[in-house]
Parts: C-alpha cells; structure tokens; sequence
C-alpha cells in the first residue's frame, strides 16, 4: 500500500481503483529536481504493489503551468537521474 506522506513533491490519492499522482513544487512551476526525480522512480514499485491501484494518472499539479526539464538549481553540477 503507497503511503502518500512519504512523498515529498508527490501527492497521491487512491480512489475506486485510480492512483492520482500530482507534482507538487507549485513555487517552482513544478520544475522537475532530484528529490522528485527518485519519488518518480520508487512510486511505480509501490503502486504495482497495492492491489486498490488498477490505473495511474500523473499530472502537473495545481500549478498554473507545467515545466518539463530540470530545475538549474538542483541540476547543476550534477549527475542526471538514471532511467
């Protein structure tokens, strides 16, 4: 079962077999970064092993926009996130 607060830039709901996966770095317009980069990785482990999850949805959040690409903070200087 996934535990949503063990998520730091994730949130997630369960309901009626839908795992609502939301970033959640509004101050940074949901700028990918390293923390959320190994949330993204661990999570489908978790959610493959709850069996209240049958779909996934992943979306940008409550931001009013959705930036893809890293954050220059977090990245610079630094190894990317392995696949």
């Amino acid at each position: 079962m996934v535990d949503p607060n063990s998520y730091q830039h994730l949130l997630i709901e369960v309901s009626d077999g839908v795992a609502l996966v939301r970033m959640n770095r509004p101050e940074k317009l949901n700028a990918f970064n390293a923390v959320m980069g190994r949330e993204l990785l661990r999570l489908p482990a978790e959610l493959r092993e709850d069996p209240a999850v049958r779909v996934v949805v992943l979306t940008g959040g409550r931001a009013r926009v959705l930036r893809w690409g890293r954050y220059h903070r977090t990245a610079r200087g630094r190894q990317p996130v392995p696949p």
